[in-house]
């Protein structure tokens, strides 16, 4: 008996010791605090929300709630009021920040958004707080109620999922994403009126179908981009820019990277010179398809014998 006890009290010490040695991020995170950065980040946009508005018919709050099983946590910002001509006019937002103590939290992935907490709501509006480095994986996609994404800190987003914001049609820029080191394919993918987007530094890949169809009239390309993947800026008429030059380092331009539709919006404005690096060893098919108005191409020269550049059809 006294054995059985003895290898008892063992087990339970040494799980004790193993659980201190956990990093802190494997406990579950706890809500916000009412006295919390978290929460005076939301009362911030709920008052500026409120601002201007009827006492009686402005947005109130819910939560926080906690998003999955995750660091995550969101409040809901909800407002109704009588429509004049009959019927209701309501409207959704959510804040989403990291639970207590967590400096790192990250959306979790789903498998789509039907099981997201908002998949009956039609937001026209989603705030990341500070200490959210992740959006997950089909978060919002095809909300195309949604016009707003604001950034607390723009540096604190590391990673942006596959077709987070697919589909958002009414998603208006200009969007900061300087921080994101991370961006899955489709992300962004048929944001129409995005306009512009400032991409930062440590970015390394720019996905398939990343912007493509978001109206934009500008982009930066970082300097630690080595890959651009299919119609990553397709149907784009990236109107203000005239000399594109592609950054040093750079292997890989994909089928259709910048490719307009001959025809469809404005398509003799934009790139009307392009430097492409001696980086650079394929080029897929109509990469720069539609580009009426692109009258000189440079690539440079590595000073190397025997280099070849792959080029795709058209």
């Amino acid at each position: 008996m006294k054995n059985l006890r003895k290898r008892i009290l063992s087990l339970l010490l040494a799980a004790v010791m193993t659980a201190s040695l956990l990093p802190t991020t494997a406990w579950a995170a706890t809500p916000p605090a009412d006295d919390s950065e978290q929460y005076a980040y939301m009362q911030e946009i709920l008052t500026e929300l409120n601002g201007g508005l009827p006492e009686n018919e402005g947005y109130t709050e819910s939560g926080p709630f906690q998003l999955g099983g995750s660091d995550v946590y969101f409040y809901e910002l909800f407002r109704s009021v009588q429509n004049p001509s009959g019927g209701r006019v309501t409207d959704t937002r959510y804040v989403i920040v990291p639970g207590a103590g967590v400096t790192d939290a990250a959306m979790p992935d789903f498998d789509s958004v039907t099981d997201t907490p908002w998949r009956e709501s039609n937001p026209s509006g989603v705030y990341i707080a500070k200490g959210v480095t992740r959006i997950g994986k089909n978060s919002f996609t095809e909300r195309t109620t949604l016009n707003t994404i604001k950034l607390q800190d723009p540096n604190s987003l590391k990673s942006i999922g596959e077709h987070a914001f697919d589909g958002c049609d009414a998603l208006e820029g200009p969007l900061d994403l300087s921080g994101v080191t991370q961006l899955g394919t489709h992300a962004f993918n048929g944001c129409e009126q995005l306009r512009k987007v400032t991409l930062g530094e440590g970015l390394t890949e720019i996905p398939n179908n990343a912007f493509n169809n978001c109206g934009l009239t500008t982009v930066n390309i970082p300097s630690t981009v080595t890959s651009i993947g299919d119609y990553a800026f397709s149907n784009n008429s990236l109107s203000e820019i005239r000399a594109l030059a592609l950054p040093e380092g750079l292997t890989y331009i994909g089928a259709s990277a910048f490719a307009l539709q001959m025809g469809e919006g404005e398509t003799s404005s934009g790139i009307t010179s392009l430097t492409i690096p001696a980086s650079v060893k394929e080029i897929g098919a109509n990469a720069f398809y539609g580009r009426r108005n692109l009258a000189e191409v440079t690539v440079t020269d590595d000073k190397v014998d025997g280099t070849k550049l792959t080029l795709g059809d058209g």
